[in-house]
């Protein structure tokens, strides 16, 4: 049994690093709509909420080390709102919703997204303002622009990304009772 967990986990720390490694060097390579596509970003939103929420938080820092070192910001700006997005999504999960389907999914994945910009956009102003950085992100058409044709990207990415899962596995499809029949 611990045998199979721990070949599973390479397997997901394999298919981490090889999803960063394509944001970095292919999707950010396109042309201006389709460089705001973020695959990791909701991948480790998936793995968080449909797979495994420890996952999600490794996975989250494995990527967000390697993206951290592309990065031209301070480190931190990308696995501190990460790492916090994962971790709201998940007690609102528990709190709010009871079952694991595409609504929720969709839902969560959007409020996590916002949150991670939202945090971003703060812990970059805040070392802007202070003099540790001379990067700053303002609130203009642009950011907010690509702000939102990421969360766009992301939703579509997310529902083709469940659909595919539910089609080829058993995990996530619907089961209904039928009270006096056996």
């Amino acid at each position: 049994m611990l045998k199979k967990n721990v070949i599973k986990f390479f397997l997901y720390f394999i298919l981490v690093i090889i999803t960063t490694l394509f944001q970095l060097s292919f999707i950010e390579a396109l042309p201006v709509p389709w460089n705001h596509f973020n695959v990791v970003v909701p991948l480790l939103f998936f793995f968080t909420l449909m797979i495994n929420y420890r996952l999600g938080l490794w996975s989250a820092m494995i990527s967000a080390m390697v993206l951290e070192m592309y990065s031209p910001l301070v480190f931190g700006n990308i696995l501190l709102p990460l790492i916090f997005s994962l971790i709201l999504i998940n007690f609102v999960f528990s709190l709010l919703f009871t079952n694991r389907s595409l609504f929720s999914l969709l839902i969560l994945s959007s409020v996590g997204f916002v949150c991670f910009n939202f945090l971003n956009f703060i812990y970059v102003n805040i070392f802007y303002y202070f003099g540790i950085s001379n990067l700053e992100i303002s609130l203009t058409g642009g950011y907010l622009s690509g702000v939102f044709l990421q969360l766009f990207f992301s939703i579509i990415f997310l529902g083709v990304l469940f659909t595919l899962l539910r089609i080829f596995s058993k995990r996530f499809r619907s089961v209904f009772l039928v009270s006096g029949r056996r």
